[in-house]
């Protein structure tokens, strides 16, 4: 369901391939279907990710498996098949054995209200020496104006790039380390790349001063960097590395493109806030986690609010603790919103609220969205005759 409490300013079975809450098909904006057209499902919907996913319910446990529960504020309600696993105490566990090639971990999962602290991983009976860090800082988000339970968006997502390369047949084991228990939903695992070398003639923005620990604000250096790709004529390099950006981007006819979105991440509950643009922008490859603990619908604490303009182009990209991960109004014709992953947001995953003619969304994987993932709509009013694609 669109949501129309939000301004126009962004306020807003154990192995299988998985599309799961809201794996996307197709938004064609200004299109209609023909009114014959069968209204049957297809076999292929769902997007391809790039993980596996394991079911804790379908694992290897002493744990308490939960549900299944529709009840409303259940930890099984909000659960992938509203059926999860509790791990309470250290001595509980849920091990997965997996069925492909991997070196990264990603797991839905909870921890009681006010914790944080780390899950312990294991392969093969051996304990990794980095733990996977959990948080309820980004969870157990109050709504007052809902009925029945009033405390929602209860799971988190929690990433680990494993040191080692694990293959079919080893098992990973999850247990509570400092927390004292924890609910598994869903493990994704994953063979992350390394690192690809820059494009070539591309501008780094390590060149134009950007901090890869995180420590200092690299906004400036970013648009700096933007700015001299863009009179180049070549795109701009985030190599692997954790950028702090502290104030959004202007960005029009530029590229910028990252190691992966494992590898380059930018830290920005606000990276693009523009209302309009020249378009021909180019988005590929990279992360951005922000810090947002609630839904504040007058700020735009979103990924981009606005316009990116014609023929503009996202993909491949890690959206994570955002409001919403794309709010989009203005000039966006044309454009492509392919391959991308979006989690925990607090409100909307995708909110298409102008009037864009040709926008493509696909293949793109969502997860633990507060409100729609996907949305398409009409904020002020109906799209206007003249751009409708029935009209001569």
């Amino acid at each position: 369901m669109p949501s129309p409490e939000l301004p126009d300013t962004g306020r807003d079975p154990r192995w299988r391939r998985r599309a799961v809450t809201a794996a996307v098909a197709l938004l064609a904006a200004g299109t209609t279907a023909p009114a014959t057209a069968a209204a049957e499902p297809d076999a292929r919907a769902g997007a391809q990710t790039p993980f596996t996913s394991g079911e804790a319910e379908d694992a290897e446990t002493n744990g308490t498996v939960l549900g299944p529960d529709l009840t409303q504020g259940s930890l099984a309600s909000e659960a992938s098949g509203r059926r999860a696993v509790t791990l309470d105490g250290p001595d509980r566990y849920v091990e997965f054995t997996l069925g492909a090639d991997a070196n990264a971990l990603t797991v839905s999962g909870n921890v009681p209200d006010g914790t944080e602290g780390t899950v312990t991983v294991s392969v093969n009976g051996e304990r990794l020496d980095t733990p996977l860090r959990v948080t309820s800082e980004y969870s157990y988000l109050d709504t007052p104006d809902i009925e029945g339970s009033t405390t929602h968006h209860l799971f988190d997502h929690a990433r680990l790039l494993l040191d080692r390369d694990l293959h079919a047949g080893d098992v990973v084991r999850l247990q509570p380390g400092t927390v004292p228990s924890y609910t598994v939903d869903v493990a994704d695992f994953e063979q992350v790349a390394p690192a690809p070398e820059a494009p070539q003639g591309s501008v780094s923005v390590l060149d134009t001063g950007a901090d890869p620990t995180g420590a200092e604000d690299s906004a400036a250096a970013f648009t700096a960097a933007i700015e001299q790709a863009r009179a180049a004529g070549t795109e701009v390099w985030v190599p692997e590395g954790r950028f702090r950006i502290d104030s959004p981007l202007a960005v029009e006819q530029v590229s910028i493109i990252g190691a992966g979105p494992w590898r380059s991440v930018l830290l920005s509950s606000h990276l693009i806030d523009q209302t309009e643009s020249a378009g021909g922008v180019r988005l590929r490859d990279f992360a951005v986690l922000g810090d947002v603990t609630d839904r504040v619908d007058d700020s735009p604490d979103n990924f981009a609010t606005g316009s990116l303009g014609a023929g503009s182009e996202v993909t491949g990209l890690w959206l994570q603790h955002l409001k919403v991960g794309m709010w989009l109004t203005g000039n966006n014709d044309d454009l492509l919103v392919e391959g991308n992953r979006i989690l925990d947001t607090t409100a909307d995953g995708i909110n298409l609220n102008g009037s864009a003619r040709g926008v493509r969304v696909r293949n793109n994987f969502l997860r633990n969205t507060g409100d729609d993932s996907l949305a398409m709509w009409s904020l002020h009013a109906p799209t206007p005759a003249a751009r409708s694609p029935a009209t001569p």
